[in-house]
């Protein structure tokens, strides 16, 4: 592609406008569904491995990739994972500081008022959907 070809993609955008939009179907009917660089997604496998010179990258990136679009295929939020990554980690933590201040024993979760509070909200949430009615 030369220089210039780049603006076809954002003139062909710009006259998908709300005008084009057909009320019947509700979407656009006019203006297909593509993306934009393809060659990005072509080049990833060679921007992961310049990062560590290393092959398992791209295989994690495929891994994940594939993950990725088998919970778009499925419907999952992408909100509890994003949670779990940046949680996790401070989650282990707290449980491991916790653990060591009471040298291994977990009636520390039940003892206290607050961590008990919590503990049987937390078991309430777990067991709320499997309850009829």
């Amino acid at each position: 592609m030369g220089r210039g070809h780049q603006y076809v993609y954002w003139e062909r955008d710009a006259s998908c406008s709300e005008s084009s939009v057909d009320p019947r179907l509700g979407k656009d009917s006019a203006c297909p569904e593509i993306h934009p660089f393809p060659r990005d997604h072509a080049l990833l496998p060679y921007r992961v491995y310049s990062v560590n010179n290393n092959v398992f990258d791209i295989f994690v990136m495929i891994f994940f990739g594939m993950l990725g679009y088998l919970a778009k295929k499925l419907d999952f939020e992408p909100a509890p994972f994003i949670l779990a990554v940046v949680l996790g980690p401070m989650f282990e933590e707290n449980l491991r500081q916790s653990l060591i201040y009471s040298r291994g024993d977990f009636s520390i979760f039940f003892t206290r008022p607050i961590s008990l509070l919590f503990m049987l909200v937390a078991i309430l949430l777990v067991i709320y959907p499997f309850i009829p009615g």
